[in-house]
């Protein structure tokens, strides 16, 4: 149904929240104004935070694949904007996920794959944990649950909306039950 939904959605803007555990740490939480129009063009700025002002955008087949960068701060005042391989060190520094994994449709395929390969090995086990507003919208909560050691996310819950049947809150824990990925 997530897929289906997305099928009728062009473009979009939202306000991301973002909140990801790297180098072992969980960071703060991100606010990010996001654009987002089919085949794939994607811009991010940031809200607030020390990253506020900065901005990310990224085309497909554009500026050679790569993404363009506006530096905020001291950077930004010497260096207007850089072209930075989505798939590279500097780009991936401060995220889990390449630009080119962004926005909902690829949240989907991910989502769908990750339980179509635990279903097909046995693992799978989901459930329907009841319902919550987020942000104004009446949203399902799905518990996707699978065997630890075997997946990244042994525990994914997924907030999605009853009427538009998009995912609007992603949450994710590891192992130990430890929140590493927070998307809303």
């Amino acid at each position: 149904e997530m897929k289906d939904g997305y099928s009728r959605v062009n473009d979009y803007k939202a306000t991301f929240i973002r909140q990801e555990k790297i180098g072992g740490k969980l960071r703060h939480e991100e606010i990010i104004g996001l654009e987002f129009k089919r085949p794939f063009m994607i811009k991010m700025r940031w809200e607030s935070g020390p990253k506020k002002g900065r901005e990310v955008a990224f085309v497909e087949g554009e500026n050679e694949n790569k993404m363009l960068v506006r530096l905020n701060g001291m950077m930004g005042a010497f260096v207007k904007f850089l072209l930075l391989d989505p798939e590279g060190a500097l780009a991936r520094k401060e995220s889990r996920h390449s630009i080119r994994q962004g926005g909902i449709g690829n949240l989907i395929n991910s989502l769908i794959d990750i339980t179509q390969q635990a279903e097909k090995a046995g693992d799978l086990n989901t459930r329907l944990l009841g319902e919550e507003v987020i942000q104004n919208r009446p949203a399902y909560i799905v518990e996707r649950s699978l065997p630890a050691g075997k997946y990244e996310a042994p525990r994914t819950l997924i907030y999605i909306d009853k009427e538009l049947r998009l995912p609007i809150k992603i949450l994710r824990f590891d192992e130990k039950g430890d929140l590493f990925e927070r998307y809303v």
